[in-house]
């Protein structure tokens, strides 16, 4: 049982852990948009989009904005 709850505390520490980098490269990928920097826009989406993809590893597919409305 007590591994069972530090699994589980690790995979929140790693939840945590993306959703700050997804957060950090949205506000950034943002930033760059309204700057027009086409080639820093690629390569923060392209970034984004694997932090994106990890982060729902780790959810097991959860929608990553179910945690600001719950």
């Amino acid at each position: 049982m007590e591994n069972m709850n530090m699994n589980k505390e690790l995979i929140q520490q790693q939840t945590d852990k993306l959703e700050y980098y997804y957060n950090l490269m949205l506000e950034k990928l943002c930033n760059m948009v309204i700057a027009s920097n086409a080639s820093e826009v690629h390569e923060i989406t392209r970034s984004f989009c694997e932090v994106l993809s990890d982060y729902k590893k780790y959810t097991d597919g959860k929608n990553i904005f179910n945690s600001y409305t719950e």
